[in-house]
């Protein structure tokens, strides 16, 4: 083991120049000694092997996971990562997912970050270092308040995150120096594109769900179709029927997780939608306080797709239904919003897609 170490520290010396070198090219592969699983112990199933990379000749590790609460994999090296700015690898995935990639030192400090893999294609990631955080879970031996050292990594783990069957495939990895510009297929929380809402990739079956009153006769559905404009992205496609005097629309859950979102601030929320006819569509979210409010948005013109802007100051207390838990007369606070509504207002049988709904602030 110590002279495939000494290899691939030569390796990286060597390249050093060129501004990456390959630190784990998985030709290595020996599960048990240099890589392995590890679970909850309650079901969750990881099965590792190795497979052909992104490259003719080269080699990726294959994870196929079917969690139940977590699990992942870890990697033995020996590495100094000290003069690096990232690491960067291809990966694809069966479906889209995320991973958690994390580091180790030789005092058992752990750092992790997480990067969003959505496509079956081969898709470039770079990961600076300075983007990995320190772990809430740490090692009983770990010392506590300790930095991780960057100079002795001795573990890499890569943690698929979700319940249910995926498959990932990482090809070889490589640390790179230099000013890197980030790439982790995450959506954007700060760029021009403002705080991404949903953009439907992620979501699961879960995460949202349809309210409509079914005494009117009215109906609706909203599926998940693959984005046929994006790498493995998907969209959220609604089919209804509103009946006069009826009512529908469909709850969505806001991020990739359940931990809510910060909407302080919020200046414009912007929404991606696609119809083949004029719809006005109503959004609506519960504040932190549990008060609903609403808003029309500005009618579609019905000739593809569009981006509808709505002044955040355009969303007031609903006036027809408050929560029964809602804190009425406090402050609209936005500090944690969980979930929102898209509501069609537009009587008869209709379609509409929408793709990406933001917050700009």
């Amino acid at each position: 083991m110590k002279k495939a170490i000494l290899l691939v520290m030569g390796l990286w010396t060597l390249a050093a120049s060129a501004g990456a070198a390959v630190i784990q090219d998985w030709s290595g592969f020996n599960p048990g000694k240099t890589v392995g699983t590890y679970d909850d112990g309650k079901g969750s199933k990881l099965e590792i092997a190795q497979a052909a990379g992104p490259a003719a000749g080269e080699k990726a590790l294959k994870i196929s996971a079917a969690l139940v609460q977590w699990g992942g994999v870890w990697n033995a090296l020996e590495l100094n990562l000290s003069n690096a700015a990232a690491i960067r690898f291809k990966a694809k995935v069966s479906a889209p997912g995320l991973i958690q990639v994390g580091l180790t030192d030789a005092h058992k400090v752990m750092v992790t970050t997480t990067i969003r893999v959505v496509s079956d294609d081969w898709e470039e990631f770079t990961i600076p270092l300075s983007d990995f955080t320190k772990s809430p879970w740490q090692d009983k031996d770990a010392p506590k308040g300790a930095k991780i050292r960057f100079s002795k990594i001795v573990t890499l783990n890569l943690a698929p995150q979700g319940k249910g069957p995926t498959t990932y495939w990482i090809g070889p990895i490589s640390a790179v120096s230099g000013k890197v510009a980030a790439k982790t297929g995450m959506p954007d929380r700060s760029g021009k594109d403002g705080l991404v809402v949903q953009d439907f990739t992620l979501l699961e079956k879960n995460g949202y769900g349809p309210f409509l009153d079914k005494d009117s006769g009215t109906t609706l559905d909203m599926t998940l179709d693959r984005d046929p404009e994006g790498k493995g992205e998907r969209l959220s496609a609604f089919k209804y029927n509103l009946k006069k005097k009826g009512w529908c629309g469909v709850w969505i859950r806001v991020g990739d997780d359940w931990n809510g979102q910060d909407w302080r601030g919020a200046k414009t929320l912007t929404l991606q939608v696609y119809s083949d006819f004029p719809l006005t569509l109503e959004l609506g979210f519960n504040d932190a306080k549990q008060n609903a409010y609403t808003a029309l948005a500005p009618p579609t013109q019905g000739k593809g797709w569009e981006t509808i802007q709505m002044p955040f100051s355009s969303f007031q207390l609903n006036p027809y239904w408050q929560p029964p838990e809602a804190k009425k007369g406090a402050p609209q606070d936005l500090s944690k919003l969980e979930t929102f509504n898209i509501s069609p207002k537009t009587e008869g049988k209709h379609g509409f897609k929408v793709r990406k709904v933001s917050i700009l602030k």
